[in-house]
């Protein structure tokens, strides 16, 4: 029986990977959704998906209490914004590399106004002022309101398989899985099977971060080692995280490409700090606001939390299965890809049992959408996946979902209503709804304008949905 054939009948993601492997073939504007409450990040600079926006409050002290009111929380001090989020209402995060306003965006008048209290990093002749808005209330209808994507997918970068720097169709990858975009709108891949982290900027331009050949060692660029690469996140502070999944360990990368080890050491399970704590091939991996790194452990079928210092805990999870409920009670079949919201609240694509999960920060598992194996949309337990895969969040309070083995796009609501967004049968084809085709899409991030941005893993290439 062939590869393909033994796809078809209906490996998992981790199993068919590790089937690559083993026979060595082929394998500016954010809007992000926190509680959901929409955010954007626009104009002068990017806050490229949820962990930027999370690592951007942390940076400059901005929350929401439990009201839902913005507060400001500089030097400690909590005053409030005086701007409540509403889905008509939304907050409106706009950096530079010195200041930052915040502001309200109005959906009914299609008017930005600056929040009374608004601050600057800096100054108040910052930022806000640039953008012809002072630090009083006042209308700054110049501003555009967040865009729908429209399912128009492009190809960015990428060709046949092979490892090239280069531009567009120029550069080549060789299994891109994972894919984040950080705050400055640098997009980094995990490129698998070359066991290298990519570089690529809006314009299509692709480097080499880190990695060479197959194998383990820490250092710079080209002279640190990953196997099996598959996953990567992006903190607020720029440093990258990435799971090693044939190393079964959590890596971190600088903006220079110095590589360290966060934790984990041979194949296991075991919690612990650094070396002392294992696992067995980690897949997703997600940055919160406040430093916490979470990691679908794949094949222990758990949900791993690490401190910035390195110390492994288990959020959720136990032996293989699938049962909601709170900790070890509840089961997964193979957890991959994860994002995680400003309350806490992570999804996760179960792949194995072909849902969408959801875990609150205590543990509590429920699942938003999927069922049986298959595709179907509709709403809840109505709707069918076949091991989906990457997942980000939309502008409008639900996620997007790479439905890997359908091949397609799918989007869900906050309230589990799945729809498709693009992709049809396996192939490729650039287009607009199901005249796009994928080859297996992996890897997801939201960036700026509404675009997705998707690792389509089997043509080897990163394409791009307006």
């Amino acid at each position: 029986m062939n590869t393909m054939q033994r796809i078809q009948k209906g490996f998992t993601i981790v199993e068919l990977l590790i089937v690559v492997t083993i026979i060595g073939i082929l394998a500016t504007l954010t809007i992000v959704s926190y509680n959901g409450i929409q955010s954007s990040a626009r104009d002068a600079s990017i806050l490229s998906d949820l962990d930027a926006l999370d690592g951007i409050q942390v940076q400059y002290g901005i929350k929401n209490n439990t009201s839902g009111k913005a507060w400001y929380s500089g030097d400690g001090v909590d005053a409030d914004l005086g701007f409540t989020p509403s889905p008509g209402n939304v907050i409106d995060v706009v950096v530079d590399t010195s200041d930052y306003c915040i502001r309200g965006y109005n959906a009914s008048s299609s008017t930005h106004k600056t929040l009374a209290t608004a601050l600057t990093k800096e100054s108040t002749s910052g930022i806000c002022g640039t953008l012809g808005a002072s630090i009083a209330a006042v209308n700054d209808s110049g501003g555009s309101s967040p865009t729908v994507n429209g399912g128009v997918v492009t190809t960015l970068a990428g060709s046949t398989s092979g490892y090239t720097d280069g531009t567009g169709a120029a550069a080549k990858f060789y299994l891109p899985n994972g894919i984040a975009v950080a705050g400055d709108g640098t997009i980094y891949v995990a490129d698998a099977l070359n066991y290298r982290i990519r570089k690529i900027t809006p314009a299509g331009v692709v480097t080499t971060l880190a990695g060479s050949t197959s194998g383990y060692a820490d250092g710079t660029g080209a002279a640190a080692q990953f196997a099996l690469v598959y996953s990567v996140a992006v903190a607020g502070d720029g440093t990258i995280y990435v799971t090693d999944a044939g190393n079964h360990r959590i890596r971190k990368i600088t903006p220079a490409g110095v590589v360290t080890t966060l934790a984990g050491s041979t194949q296991g399970y075991a919690d612990g700090t650094g070396a002392a704590a294992q696992f067995s091939v980690p897949y997703g991996i997600a940055v919160a606001g406040d430093g916490m790194v979470y990691v679908g452990d794949s094949s222990n079928n758990r949900i791993r939390k690490i401190t910035p210092a390195g110390v492994v805990t288990t959020l959720a999870g136990s032996t293989q299965g699938y049962a909601d409920g709170t900790g070890a009670a509840a089961q997964f079949k193979q957890p991959v890809f994860l994002v995680i919201d400003n309350s806490g609240v992570i999804y996760v694509s179960d792949s194995g049992n072909h849902r969408i999960r959801k875990i609150t920060s205590a543990g509590v598992v429920t699942t938003l959408a999927g069922s049986t194996q298959g595709y179907a949309d509709g709403t809840g337990a109505a709707a069918q996946f076949y091991g989906p895969s990457g997942i980000s969040f939309t502008g409008d309070g639900g996620l997007y979902v790479a439905d890997t083995y359908n091949h397609r796009i799918r989007k869900i609501t906050s309230a589990g209503v799945v729809t498709t967004l693009a992709g049809s049968t396996s192939g490729y084809a650039d287009g607009t709804g199901a005249a796009a085709k994928f080859y297996y899409p992996f890897g997801i991030s939201l960036t700026g304008d509404g675009s997705l941005y998707v690792s389509d893993a089997y043509n080897h290439r990163i394409r791009k949905i307006q």
